[in-house]
């Protein structure tokens, strides 16, 4: 075993011998420290949570910052599978898909036929995530915060064993320990991933060459964006829901209806009701079997690559949770107090393995707010002001609540609605198709939630977030003096109504 030295952030030799001879040593001695000494704060996982936790920590006066990491990388899920190169291909694609349909040449951009380059467009897309890793990388570095790749063992009330990637072995000691471990993705009984021709949102936004059929499980917001990126890219895309809705039901219905219709006119095939019953892979397709709920009228269908995006679940199994006491629930959530301390009181939790929406934002909120309460400042976080954000094109945004859980409440609302076209910047664009249904409290003229689509919903949402967070009326936005023409000025005309 090797001993983590909490002051100098370097891995010891386990003999007491060789530690005394090593802070004896000239050449180390700035690097010395008391024999002993822990940690002040060890996080497990550097995603969003953990990255902006530590940074934070930082800022506060925390001295001896360790954090540990499976991923060679910086950035967890949301830098290297999620977040950014999802966003990064969203983006490629529509390029690609704005030349390909003629949007370019109503704007006198004359361009011969284009060709697709995939293999320059992944390069793009790691290209900018390592530029993203290697800013945290140096950024963490400045901090004095230390990383420790490995897989990451609870064995102790102040300990953690870590499996490092080089095949080495490590207990690091804290006073305090932050679980930031994240999300994985959902498992489905009976299909096997290979992340080539069956494949999770890891392998989907990794894939060679654009299949020309792909199937995807699931109607989440994941599935959707990689269902718009390949299909804007040639392929011919069908999402299979258990449900009779898309996205879930974060976003109003009648938001929801208009989106959906949006996108299948942009060719996204819809098949509700249906589940998954099996998949196997076969030389040049994958055959899969689908049945109604009640497993009748079964059906066998293929396509070249199936994509499996029926959710995600809180990274907390194998932890050692169990060996200081903490216990989750049955989702496998980690139950925290207001200031995101378990049951133990050195254990904090943050991020996915927390209850709440599993999004970056939410995420990067609670890792600044366990450390600002680790020190002693009074935190909270609303989960109702949290929005949610759809990047295909149109984008979708929401925050807050929907009309139909104001029914549900009996809470009196009124509703206001905008259209695109009444935007002169959509116009500028070519670009007016969209809508915003704000919701308005009867009688206190306060922002009850704000549901968007249209080109840069998810910019426009935060200013309403901002608004609702502190409890502002519609009146208040609407006598804000917007920059013109902007699509923010839409909220100035949706608010006034």
């Amino acid at each position: 075993m090797l001993i983590f030295c909490g002051r100098c952030s370097f891995i010891k030799s386990p003999s007491i011998q060789n530690l005394q001879n090593l802070c004896r040593n000239p050449q180390y001695r700035e690097f010395c420290c008391d024999k002993g000494k822990k940690a002040d704060l060890a996080i497990i996982g550097v995603g969003p949570a953990g990255l902006f936790g530590s940074l934070r920590a930082a800022q506060n006066g925390i001295k001896h910052i360790v954090v540990i990491d499976k991923y060679p990388t910086m950035g967890g899920t949301c830098i290297n599978y999620g977040c950014i190169p999802t966003k990064c291909l969203m983006k490629f694609s529509h390029s690609y898909s704005q030349v390909k349909s003629g949007f370019l040449a109503l704007q006198g951009v004359i361009t011969s036929e284009p060709k697709l380059d995939l293999d320059q467009m992944m390069r793009t897309k790691a290209k900018v995530m390592k530029e993203l890793s290697d800013y945290m990388q140096n950024l963490f570095k400045s901090q004095g915060i230390h990383i420790v790749r490995g897989n990451a063992r609870i064995c102790g009330c102040n300990q953690i064993s870590v499996d490092g990637n080089d095949g080495k072995q490590s207990v690091i000691e804290a006073e305090n320990i932050l679980i930031a471990t994240g999300s994985v993705i959902r498992q489905f009984p009976g299909i096997e991933i290979d992340e080539e021709r069956i494949v999770s949102s890891t392998g989907a936004i990794n894939l060679k060459e654009v299949p020309r059929r792909m199937a995807i499980l699931g109607a989440g917001i994941i599935s959707i964006e990689m269902g718009c990126v390949w299909s804007r890219l040639g392929s011919k895309v069908s999402i299979f829901t258990q449900d009779q809705i898309i996205i879930g039901n974060k976003l109003d219905k009648d938001i929801r209806d208009k989106y959906q219709k949006i996108l299948e006119e942009q060719g996204l095939k819809f098949i509700f009701g249906k589940k998954v019953l099996c998949a196997v892979k076969c030389d040049n397709c994958v055959k899969f079997q689908i049945a109604d709920k009640d497993d009748k009228n079964k059906e066998e269908l293929e396509c070249d690559v199936l994509m499996v995006a029926v959710g995600r679940i809180p990274y907390t199994c194998g932890l050692g949770l169990e060996r200081v006491g903490i216990e989750t629930d049955q989702a496998g959530f980690i139950p925290v107090q207001k200031n995101y301390q378990t049951c133990v009181p050195n254990f904090y939790a943050a991020g996915d393995v927390t209850l709440g929406p599993m999004t970056a934002h939410k995420a990067i909120e609670d890792g600044i707010l366990m450390v600002d309460g680790l020190c002693g400042r009074e935190v909270s976080l609303d989960l109702n002001n949290i929005p949610m954000a759809i990047y295909t094109h149109p984008e979708a945004a929401c925050v807050g609540k929907t009309e139909e859980e104001l029914k549900k409440e009996n809470h009196p609302y009124r509703v206001s609605w905008s259209t695109f076209k009444t935007c002169a910047r959509a116009r500028t664009d070519l670009d007016t198709t969209g809508y915003i249904k704000a919701l308005i409290c009867a009688k206190t003229d306060r922002i009850l939630g704000t549901h968007i689509i249209g080109d840069q919903a998810g910019e426009i949402i935060n200013e309403v977030t901002l608004a609702q967070q502190y409890g502002l009326t519609a009146e208040h936005v609407a006598r804000v003096v917007h920059a013109h023409p902007t699509y923010a000025k839409m909220l100035k005309t949706t608010f006034s109504h």
